[in-house]
């Protein structure tokens, strides 16, 4: 399951990240701003920024292995279980995560 660009961008504001930047511009010597760019460390799912931005510091706890069909990860929020199974341990961080946090549509 690969997320598409709407719900990475929910995922990652849940986390108290901005997708998107500010982009300024020199205008005669003094900054003006342009506008907003999305930012290319949030756009893609990774190992590192799932721990650091989401499962540290969001769930209350969780839990990794390798079983039956693939990688299990359990993410534990406000005394609820969340588990997700998947081939890319990414993957299965995600969908646990997005379960506990309640952005499943």
């Amino acid at each position: 399951m690969t997320p598409t660009e709407v719900e990475i961008k929910r995922f990652w504001e849940y986390c108290e990240l901005h997708y998107t930047i500010p982009y300024w511009v020199d205008d005669n010597g003094s900054l003006a701003f342009y506008g907003e760019v999305d930012s290319e460390l949030l756009k893609s799912i990774n190992l590192n920024n799932l721990f650091e931005y989401a499962v540290e510091p969001k769930l209350d706890g969780y839990m990794m292995f390798t079983g039956e069909g693939g990688i299990h990860f359990i993410a534990s929020k406000n005394g609820l279980n969340y588990e997700a199974i998947a081939e890319k341990e990414e993957d299965a961080i995600w969908q646990a995560c997005n379960k506990a946090f309640g952005l499943e549509e």
